[in-house]
């Protein structure tokens, strides 16, 4: 593990770090969701029945909650979690509101290729290619998520999404095409019965 950040270890952890390094951010967006099968883990008689859940990301509405960067660093987030269901997960999503009444975007991905130290390496490369020149990698469970450090605006993060989208064999496509059509990415950072691994940093760069 490569960990170059002191204390940086979690989800929760890179946040904190984005905050601190970008202090123009305001407030971060979090998203709250029921846990759900995806349509990969769907039997293929339920796909062939009903084939418009292809289309839909989740079953149950989201509900969407803003937090100032202050309250964030003074565990806010923490105790909010505590709150909620147990069936219930915590996402970040990448839009950031900063200084001015402005939004931005978080660089963030999850992929789908298998965890290997090869597959960890070719990541890197492949996000470095991308554009993205800091980051960090989280491992969280089948795969791994990724965060970029350096803030996007709307053009440049479609640009980016539409990179990532050509890495073929890592990117998780149907991730990438709901989150375009969502106008924002989202990536876990809390536990549940379905997913029960924390993601955490495995990478650096």
């Amino acid at each position: 593990m490569q960990n170059k950040a002191s204390g940086v270890v979690t989800a929760f952890d890179v946040l904190k770090h984005l905050l601190k390094v970008n202090p123009e951010i305001y407030s971060l967006r979090f998203v709250v969701y029921e846990e759900s099968p995806n349509w990969r883990d769907l039997p293929e008689a339920t796909k062939e029945r009903n084939p418009r859940l292809a289309l839909k990301q989740d079953l149950r509405p989201r509900l969407l909650k803003d937090f100032e960067r202050q309250k964030i660093l003074h565990g806010s987030l923490s105790s909010f979690q505590r709150g909620l269901y147990e069936e219930q997960l915590v996402g970040i999503t990448s839009i950031v509101t900063v200084n001015g009444n402005r939004t931005a975007h978080i660089p963030m991905m999850d992929f789908a290729c298998p965890t290997s130290p090869k597959n960890l390496a070719t990541l890197e490369a492949l996000l470095k290619e991308s554009g993205q020149c800091s980051g960090f990698i989280l491992q969280s469970g089948r795969s791994y998520h990724f965060y970029g450090t350096q803030l996007l605006l709307e053009t440049a993060w479609r640009v980016f999404m539409g990179r990532c989208l050509l890495m073929e064999g890592f990117t998780d496509y149907r991730y990438v095409g709901h989150q375009l059509v969502e106008g924002r990415c989202v990536l876990r950072i809390s536990t549940s019965h379905l997913k029960p691994r924390l993601p955490l940093v495995v990478r650096q760069f």
